[in-house]
């Protein structure tokens, strides 16, 4: 039994940092439209139809992790094991990989 649950912790994982490598992608093209200057203050406001999507992608995102979460887990202890473990490795990992990622130019990559 533990055996199968390390399996699944590890695909877990695999699948969020996966996922932390398409949204840190996201971010810096989001980047280098809104700052193609390199990020800066002030703050380039988003169009409202743009602030909903972001907060759509977002919602998306904890839904992704909620999905994976419950077919990893066998009961709601595991289930929210997978999560936090899902939602911290994509967080950490996706913070990495912007830094990676970011334009030269991009003075705030984190």
């Amino acid at each position: 039994m533990l055996t199968g649950m390390r399996q699944r912790l590890t695909w877990l994982t695999i699948y969020a940092v996966a996922m932390a490598y398409v949204e840190s992608a996201v971010v810096v093209y989001l980047r280098a439209i809104y700052y193609p200057h390199g990020f800066d203050f002030p703050l380039a406001l988003m169009p409202p139809g743009m602030l909903a999507i972001e907060i759509g992608r977002e919602a998306a995102t904890l839904i992704m992790l909620l999905g994976v979460a419950a077919l990893a887990g066998a009961d709601r202890w595991e289930r929210f094991l997978a999560f936090c473990l899902g939602s911290g490795a994509r967080t950490t990992d996706s913070r990495q990989q912007r830094r990676k990622l970011a334009l030269p130019h991009d003075r705030w990559n984190d």
